[in-house]
């Protein structure tokens, strides 16, 4: 009798223990799916903050900022030219991106999605609803108070919204206010230096449809 008291005692100690160890696996695994996540959007917001500084030395050396495509009318920044010599002043590579893309406008980032700089409205923007960066409400006509986003595509919505509340702060998202900016085609995009709207080939306020 007391040898069948003492192996349930065992019995109940080792199902205590799985339970423990169970509980512990969920919280560890919970914890590294976090840790995996935010040093993947800490890694993020590097590159897009390196791809601001790389457009900024750009500017600084060549006196202009990428040329902005006039033909796709989304603000779109010649990208390329911080990999490729554009002009007089051109001290680069600014950044270590490969172009591989047959669009001048996109660099091919570590991950193999599109990075890109975007002449961009600073204020809300009242459509997110976008395929693109800069489509719609958020393109930088003349005369408006724009700034150039530094933008990666192919993100998740856990991604992209976890971008917004670690540069931006807060409890809720916002898409399409604040220095974080992000849209439904995946892209997530930074505020990272002026624009000045006078070198915008856009003179019609009319949004994009």
């Amino acid at each position: 009798m007391v040898f069948n008291k003492k192996g349930a005692m065992f019995g109940l100690d080792a199902r205590i223990a799985l339970a423990i160890f169970g509980a512990l696996s969920v919280i560890s695994g919970a914890a590294l799916y976090s840790a995996i996540q935010d040093a993947r959007v800490t890694a993020i917001v590097t590159d897009l903050d390196e791809l601001g500084k790389a457009t900024t030395q750009f500017l600084l050396d060549t006196g202009a900022y990428p040329a902005v495509d006039s033909a796709g009318k989304k603000g779109i920044m010649n990208t390329e030219a911080l990999i490729e010599k554009t002009g007089t002043g051109w001290n680069g590579p600014y950044i270590s991106y490969s172009d591989g893309s047959a669009d001048d406008n996109m660099l091919k980032h570590t991950g193999g999605e599109a990075i890109l700089v975007s002449a961009m409205k600073a204020g809300n923007w009242n459509d997110v609803e976008d395929d693109g960066p800069a489509d719609g409400d958020s393109r930088c006509n003349k005369n408006d108070n724009c700034a150039v986003f530094a933008c990666l595509g192919g993100q998740s919505d856990d991604i992209q919204k976890a971008i917004d509340l670690k540069v931006d702060g807060g409890t809720t998202n916002t898409a399409d206010s604040g220095k974080v900016r992000y849209l439904t085609s995946g892209y997530v995009c930074m505020n990272v230096m002026t624009f000045d709207s006078a070198n915008s080939p856009y003179a019609d306020p009319t949004p994009v449809p």
